[in-house]
């Protein structure tokens, strides 16, 4: 404890590794010693408060997972995380099983997808997983929240025969070659977007896909596919080759050329492709249409996986079975409109 030529007292602690400076403007030297120690037992008190804290955490993790996952993912990180706002002032420690439990029955009834209530659960073993790497004390239950059986799934549907028919018929409008590999190579949009002409093997018949290009604030970016699965080959099929072809000697992105499309670029394109052909589908339902030709053509499981770029071979094997009730469904209903 020393006297500063102000006349305030002043006394450095070491907290949590940081140095801390305390002052007191009292008379005496032992009133000054107990003020102080009141300061410290208040800073320790917020300290533990602010490195404990739900929201604190939650946002502290976001920032250590800028450095490992892509902009987009972190994006849904984010959206998921403030769907959590209602723990953001309560001590992770106090946090039960029951009120998240409860919370994830509440976003159920509120019509909120499966998807999003499985995200939900992720997005809080992150947090957990953080704070238990911080050093503080809690167990990580989110592996044992459930996700209500009848929660809403957003099952995206494949291409109608009229929505492929205009796809094909369009291959030549100005942006028709787009949809048409969407539809014929079953690549993600990034990948597509990002995808060269050196990119395609004329002689071995064979797309290489390497690369993906995700959207910051409108501006594309390359990255890498979006796990290692997403690194592969692609049939290259004699019905999207013949219109390659003719630009095989060519350089550059397919689309773009020298310089990589913005997302705004993306979407007036496909506007303009929609209003002139009457097309509504979105660009989501092309890669399950890719999926389902694979399924009608007979291709394995395993290869489809290979081919569509899963992580996950339950992924493929989802898309197989929604594929095979579809068609059973369609058969039946084809059956029943039958007139003997």
């Amino acid at each position: 404890m020393k006297q500063r030529s102000d006349g305030r007292w002043a006394k450095k602690k070491k907290i949590n590794g940081k140095e801390v400076f305390f002052y007191s403007s009292a008379k005496t030297e032992r009133l000054a010693i107990k003020d102080i120690e009141n300061q410290v037992i208040n800073y320790m008190s917020q300290d533990f408060e602010e490195k404990h804290n739900f929201k604190n955490l939650g946002e502290k993790m976001l920032v250590q997972k800028e450095k490992t996952v892509s902009y987009n993912t972190l994006k849904g990180y984010k959206e998921i995380f403030a769907k959590l706002n209602v723990f953001y002032d309560k001590d992770i420690e106090s946090i039960t099983i029951a009120e998240v439990q409860n919370l994830l029955y509440e976003y159920n009834e509120k019509g909120f997808s499966k998807s999003i209530i499985s995200k939900i659960k992720i997005v809080l073993g992150l947090i957990f997983k953080y704070a238990i790497s911080e050093g503080i004390n809690i167990t990580d239950f989110s592996s044992v929240l459930i996700v209500p059986k009848n929660a809403k799934v957003n099952k995206r549907t494949p291409l109608t025969e009229e929505e492929i028919k205009i796809v094909t018929n369009n291959v030549d409008n100005e942006f028709g070659l787009y949809p048409y590999m969407l539809l014929y190579t079953g690549l993600r949009r990034g990948e597509l977007l990002a995808l060269k002409y050196e990119d395609i093997d004329f002689d071995n018949n064979i797309i290489k896909v390497n690369k993906s290009v995700e959207f910051i604030y409108n501006q594309p970016r390359l990255k890498l596919p979006k796990s290692a699965a997403g690194i592969r080959t692609v049939p290259l099929m004699d019905i999207l080759k013949k219109h390659l072809l003719p630009k095989a000697n060519n350089k550059g992105f397919i689309f773009g050329g020298d310089n990589l499309f913005t997302s705004e670029m993306i979407k007036k394109r496909w506007a303009k492709y929609c209003k002139e052909t009457g097309l509504t589908a979105t660009q989501h339902q092309f890669r399950h249409t890719f999926a389902t030709i694979l399924y009608r053509a007979g291709v394995d499981p395993k290869t489809s996986q290979l081919i569509l770029g899963h992580a996950d071979f339950q992924t493929t094997m989802n898309i197989y079975t929604h594929i095979a009730a579809s068609m059973q469904n369609s058969a039946l209903n084809k059956l029943n409109n039958l007139e003997i």
